[in-house]
């Protein structure tokens, strides 16, 4: 589910500052090429408060009940990153992507696009774009194929996302 607008600019973009404040470390793996920061406690303590708020809400829009453990990943990407496709691991019930790109546009790369993997290659169903303040909420499954495209400009992708657990 796309939730434009689920946080105003100046909400967004106070995590945005200091989403780009933190330090990150670089992760090149099967499926992950970018900059990844685990989120400890007390670090952006916004967003897992706001998470915990919303989980009923999300937990019943996704038929699904979300519970208070979270893993929580701030982002950081630049030209060439990626994430492969993947479907979320068998441990997440719940998954909340937070846009933190003001001015982002589909030429910047970067989507989160869902589809199926094929023979020939992955066919994309549905993009989300990263835009400051817009929140993407799912509940991830074995079939939940997803990637994110390589980012094809000279920006930095951040985004935050997080992970309701399986207690």
């Amino acid at each position: 589910m796309f939730l434009p607008g689920f946080l105003t600019a100046e909400a967004a973009a106070r995590l945005a500052s200091q989403a780009a404040a933190l330090s990150y470390k670089r992760m090149d793996t099967d499926i992950v090429h970018a900059e990844r920061k685990l989120l400890a406690d007390g670090e952006l303590p916004e967003w897992p408060a706001l998470m915990l708020a919303t989980r009923r809400l999300f937990g019943s829009i996704l038929g699904v009940p979300l519970p208070e453990k979270l893993f929580i990943n701030a982002w950081r990407l630049r030209r060439g990153d990626s994430m492969s496709v993947h479907p979320d691991g068998r441990l997440y019930c719940g998954t909340l992507s937070l846009g933190l790109c003001d001015g982002w546009t589909a030429a910047d790369g970067g989507a989160i696009a869902f589809g199926e993997p094929t023979m020939s290659g992955f066919v994309v169903r549905e993009r989300w774009l990263p835009h400051l303040g817009d929140a993407l909420v799912f509940a991830p499954a074995a079939d939940t194929w997803h990637c994110v495209e390589p980012l094809s400009s000279e920006k930095t992708r951040y985004s935050l996302t997080g992970w309701w657990t399986v207690p």
